[in-house]
């Protein structure tokens, strides 16, 4: 199966290389599973909880050859800097108050006319990210993503979590490395990375294998920690996923507190962007953090898509800002 047929499939799902060992698999004519042996995935909203039940897809299984890199930029509306400076302020307000450490601020940009195969091809056409996906679900909700971000991976009893945080432009190493903010937030992401495996971990197996990696993308530089721990045989996923979900590194610290000051500040529900797209094969459970992602609800809608930034004390809103409009060059 190749990447042009997907478009004619009434359900489907694409999978990037991460997934799954490296191979591009695509799922059509999503069902429900029939068997917890089934591969199958699961889609949670930013807003949704894991104590509910989760609702899993499976369907025929495809490998897919690797996607045309000849997309060409979309042209998104303008990123609307209507009342930033007042959120901002009203973070670092929540910070001098001791209430957070940082708290993750998020825009969406309308990406008008644009077909769910220009935005992905838009998105990988220098490359296809390692959580890359495109999910057509049963609902009419339609999602298009290319997310370097993992949540957590799982094989056998072994868990690993990746949080990344601090972007910059390429070719500005130094100046991201030099940055004692983007530190300092990595670093809290890191901590609370580290805690939230530590309530499903065996006991004094957490540990921090890298405190900050630097990676580049095809249009950005990020750094990344690195998190791992043992976990006891009979474990739930959904225990997992109700620890971590939604990811620290869009939420902020403490992230209890910091989801309700953002949910505050934001102008609508980030729906499936910043949620997390996890898949589960046999002993293998793999888990994303939907960033560089666009969506929509239904066929009629246009697709929206979503940029943010983590907010500290030393945050400057005209920097944040520019963070964000670099973001959503990722699709020019």
């Amino acid at each position: 199966m190749n990447f042009d047929d997907l478009d004619t499939c009434e359900t489907f799902a694409l999978l990037g290389p991460a997934f799954r060992d490296g191979r591009i698999t695509a799922l059509t004519n999503l069902r429900d599973v029939d068997s917890p042996d089934d591969l199958a995935f699961a889609l949670l909203a930013f807003e949704e909880t894991a104590r509910e039940p989760l609702d899993w897809f499976t369907g025929d299984v495809h490998v897919l050859t690797p996607p045309p890199r000849d997309g060409r930029g979309l042209v998104p509306d303008a990123l609307d800097a209507t009342g930033y400076d007042d959120a901002v302020a009203a973070i670092r307000e929540a910070v001098h108050r001791g209430e957070v450490y940082q708290a993750n601020y998020t825009r969406f940009v309308t990406l008008r006319g644009s077909r769910a195969r220009d935005i992905f091809r838009a998105l990988t056409r220098q490359g296809l990210a390692p959580y890359a996906c495109w999910l057509r679900l049963p609902s009419g909700l339609e999602v298009v993503g290319a997310s370097p971000e993992c949540l957590f991976r799982i094989d056998g009893t072994r868990i690993m979590s990746e949080p990344m945080k601090g972007t910059a432009r390429l070719g500005d190493e130094e100046e991201l490395l030099a940055s004692e903010k983007d530190d300092a937030e990595l670093a809290m992401i890191t901590d609370l990375v580290r805690h939230e495996l530590a309530t499903q971990a065996l006991e004094k197996t957490v540990r921090v294998l890298e405190e900050r990696r630097l990676v580049r993308l095809p249009y950005a530089l990020q750094t990344v920690a690195r998190v791992a721990a043992d976990l006891p045989h009979g474990y739930l996923l959904e225990n997992i996923l109700c620890a971590m979900h939604p990811a620290g590194s869009v939420v902020g610290a403490p992230k209890r507190t910091a989801l309700e000051l953002v949910q505050r500040l934001e102008a609508s529900p980030r729906g499936p962007y910043c949620g997390t797209l996890v898949v589960r094969d046999q002993a293998k459970a793999v888990a994303s953090v939907l960033i560089r992602t666009a969506f929509r609800m239904t066929p009629n809608e246009p697709f929206r898509y979503g940029t943010g930034s983590g907010v500290t004390w030393r945050s400057e809103a005209a920097r944040e800002f520019a963070e964000l409009e670099l973001k959503v060059e990722a699709l020019r």
